[in-house]
């Protein structure tokens, strides 16, 4: 909502909105002239026919805001399908969809075009390391964004471009069922002129009928003489799906008018997306990593980078399982993928909007194991019994979605 924002902002239009509470976001934006309200209250609705109303998933029907909408007769979109009106408004859009890494090849894509003197529009799902704006109108050609797959508003978006990551089951519980989230992907493929997607399995199968597709072999663009021109160092901080995500976007640029060798060294200075592999700390024997991992693929990805590049560290990971609805559905594979892991603490699940399910974090540690501990979300607690053992060279993981980050200052006090 966040970046959605900023650009109807910097597009002209007169932008209101509320959230629960003040941050860093709604300060930004009453910044730039929006008008911020903290609390949810029908009386922030700006009364005349003009107001279009646009809502997150998050929020709930009953909403007071949304219901004094809906009874005024406003147009109410969900965030999604704002987007896709949005996009009409360029020459050419890209759209990156996919189970796990939008945000990251979105990033690298506005990257790009930015570096290469490209005024792009784009709308980042996360913020870049080192920018607070995940977002610009730019000149009205092209408008690069991710689109989301866990309300099925990617199948609203019609684009020049659409890219795919890859194809997983989840958000299936959201959508409908696995056939319904399969049918969005194929939705959101046959509404891109031109299709560009990491070759899987399952991808192979839902683009088959694609007219004007480009596959990527995983094997070959994740090889790290896949990508001559980006700096060496820059490669060996990256694993293997983070050179995929490279190659994609790199692909998409060229697509759009850049040369792959100015495309490659663009690359070369992408600072990454905050939350995503970011480090923040590290000397010779002691390592602090956060991933945004909240899907056993995405820990299993993690995991193998970190072991790739600190292969003789003890490997600690502070793990929040993200939904109830996920948990419940890949428990086993989270437990066997965790279990990779040295140590393994776990937070209480963050419900988001649901608020129970028939398994929690005490299950998980007992798959796991002894190398496992269940632990609380008082986050200055959680730090000192995460380090309360040290070794001689260690990485300290923190994976999840939801709150977990908070722990962060934390276990910096406690390492420092």
């Amino acid at each position: 909502m966040f970046p959605l924002a900023i650009i109807l902002l910097e597009q002209g239009f007169r932008v209101s909105g509320s959230d629960m509470k003040s941050s860093s976001n709604t300060e930004i934006l009453i910044s730039r002239g929006a008008n911020i309200f903290i609390g949810h209250d029908g009386a922030n609705i700006p009364s005349g026919q003009k107001t279009l109303v646009v809502y997150s998933s998050a929020v709930s029907a009953e909403n007071p805001e949304l219901v004094l909408a809906r009874s005024s007769n406003f147009v109410c979109l969900l965030r999604g399908e704002m987007l896709g009106s949005l996009s009409q408004v360029y020459q050419r859009t890209v759209a990156i969809s996919g189970s796990h890494g939008k945000t990251t090849v979105t990033g690298m894509l506005a990257h790009i075009m930015e570096t290469c003197g490209v005024d792009a529009g784009y709308m980042i799902g996360g913020k870049l390391s080192g920018n607070d704006i995940p977002a610009r109108a730019g000149n009205g050609d092209i408008f690069i964004t991710e689109v989301d797959e866990s309300d099925g508003t990617h199948a609203n978006m019609s684009c020049s471009i659409g890219l795919v990551t890859n194809v997983e089951c989840d958000h299936s519980w959201s959508v409908g069922g696995e056939q319904r989230l399969y049918a969005n992907f194929q939705t959101f493929a046959e509404q891109s002129k031109q299709l560009i997607y990491v070759q899987s399995d399952k991808s192979d199968q839902l683009f088959a009928d694609h007219q004007n597709k480009e596959i990527l072999s995983f094997t070959t663009i994740s090889a790290k003489q896949n990508l001559p021109d980006v700096d060496a160092s820059r490669l060996a901080e990256w694993g293997d799906y983070q050179r995929a995500n490279a190659s994609l976007a790199i692909n998409a640029a060229v697509k759009l008018g850049i040369s792959r060798f100015d495309a490659e060294r663009a690359m070369s200075s992408f600072a990454g997306v905050a939350r995503r592999m970011s480090t923040h700390y590290q000397n010779a024997v002691t390592v602090l990593i956060e991933d945004y991992a909240h899907h056993p693929t995405e820990v299993r990805v993690a995991l193998s980078a970190l072991r790739e590049r600190f292969p003789d560290f003890h490997l600690t990971v502070l793990f929040q399982p993200h939904r109830y609805a996920r948990l419940e559905k890949y428990i086993e594979e989270f437990a066997y993928e965790l279990g990779k892991a040295d140590s393994v603490f776990i937070t209480p699940v963050f419900a988001a909007w649901v608020e129970k399910g028939l398994v929690d974090s005490a299950d998980l540690v007992q798959l796991i194991g002894a190398k496992a501990t269940e632990v609380s979300d008082e986050w200055h607690k959680t730090a000192s019994v995460v380090l309360n053992t040290r070794y001689a060279k260690e990485i300290v993981a923190v994976f999840g979605a939801g709150t977990v980050n908070e722990v962060i200052p934390y276990i910096l006090e406690k390492i420092k």
